[in-house]
């Protein structure tokens, strides 16, 4: 006789979710797999996540950039109690393909066997953290009509404790990605806020206002100047906009950079307000971080790597004041506990996104240093700023030393 498995409440408890899943016919009362609860697809999702190991691997010559193997990921399926059987750990991969989760970097359905496969930006919302949901959207950088590279652009909902959610940034949705939303927020009942995080990112706010116009909407001051069909509530030059959801929420505008009024336009595109979730550890940012995932041949021919954090690559050329942004930087680091990060160009780092960011700091403070001295400004290394992070930033903020750019009467950024 074979041996009886004994399963735990929690592994059985599952169990059950996953295999009602990926067998709605099982259950007894029949059910539309699009009608399955948001917040069960993403938890399914994040098991999968858990268990692919995505890294850079090599096949007869031939580089797969953060790919998985699909046997391996279908034995940690069935090994960490997620699948009962390696049949349904397959039928599980075979759904979440179909949904655009990852697909085949070659070409094929999902199988238990050697092929790579690759996390994608799906139309699903991910579920990156505890009450933290990112949405990838398209965008393409084009040059006299032709398409140059993906860069990709997002948006992301937070679910505050009162079970309100905040909207960060829009992006143009399908109607599947609008179900999505709707599903997770009842059809916009509980969507409390919608914030504009970037100077620059106004294309789809007012679609997503009229498909949303019931929550109040948020915005940098550009939006409030250039969106006037959008009846705006506040500015987050507003300090007391900033801090409306704290402790839950913080917000920071970067010192050192044009906030209120960049130019060029075209360009200039460095500064966002970036965003902390405290409870899931997640950092929102559009532009001022770029997280590269998987850069396309054109992108590798600029220099650019897979898995790669940078600074905004306008950073170099409109920086103001390099000791200011310094000094913000090592307050940033300082002050703000966060592990992932959710980037507009080109993805989301998961894990580790603290330390990579004061590894790119470090490795950018040469530059800063060569910077400043052009403009009579002194600044020490990133651990000796660490010892002093507030001072610093005191400092860089005492009016004879004002070298804020986003100084508005007496608000700072």
């Amino acid at each position: 006789m074979a041996e009886v498995k004994t399963e735990s409440a929690d592994a059985a408890a599952v169990r059950k979710k996953t295999l009602d899943w990926v067998e709605p016919q099982a259950q007894t009362e029949s059910r539309d797999e699009k009608d399955a609860s948001f917040d069960e697809l993403s938890k399914l999702i994040q098991n999968f996540r858990i268990c692919a190991e995505v890294k850079d691997r090599t096949y007869f010559l031939k580089s797969y950039p953060q790919t998985f193997v699909g046997k391996e990921t279908v034995t940690a399926l069935v090994n960490n109690g997620f699948c009962a059987t390696r049949e349904e750990a397959v039928l599980l991969g075979k759904k979440l393909l179909e949904k655009g989760v990852f697909v085949n970097a070659s070409k094929g359905d999902f199988k238990d066997d050697g092929d790579y496969y690759r996390f994608t930006t799906s139309e699903s919302l991910l579920q990156i953290a505890t009450n933290f949901w990112n949405l990838r959207g398209k965008f393409f950088l084009k040059k006299a009509g032709i398409t140059l590279a993906e860069l990709g652009t997002h948006m992301s909902l937070v679910r505050l404790p009162s079970g309100k959610f905040l909207v960060l940034d829009a992006i143009q949705l399908s109607p599947e990605q609008k179900r999505e939303i709707d599903v997770l927020t009842d059809d916009g009942k509980n969507i409390e806020a919608v914030i504009g995080l970037h100077p620059f990112h106004t294309l789809w706010l007012p679609a997503f206002h009229k498909l949303y116009p019931t929550p109040a909407y948020y915005g940098c001051p550009r939006h409030l100047k250039n969106l006037e069909s959008i009846p705006w509530a506040g500015s987050l030059l507003d300090e007391a906009v900033r801090t409306k959801w704290e402790p839950h929420v913080s917000m920071r505008i970067p010192d050192g950079i044009e906030f209120v009024n960049p130019t060029p336009p075209a360009s200039n595109h460095t500064s966002s307000v970036l965003f902390l979730h405290r409870e899931s550890g997640t950092l929102h940012v559009d532009d001022t971080f770029m997280y590269i995932t998987n850069p396309n041949a054109m992108l590798r021919l600029a220099g650019f790597v897979p898995s790669q954090l940078i600074f905004h690559v306008g950073l170099k050329k409109y920086l103001v004041s390099p000791k200011a942004f310094h000094a913000w930087m090592l307050a940033l680091l300082a002050e703000w506990e966060f592990d992932n990060i959710c980037t507009a160009h080109t993805g989301n780092k998961i894990g580790g996104a603290k330390q990579m960011s004061a590894n790119l700091l470090r490795d950018t403070e040469p530059w800063l240093k060569e910077h400043a001295a052009k403009k009579a400004e002194v600044i020490g290394t990133q651990e000796e700023g660490q010892r002093s992070a507030e001072g610093a930033a005191a400092e860089a903020s005492k009016p004879e030393n004002e070298i804020n750019c986003n100084a508005e009467g007496d608000e700072c950024g």
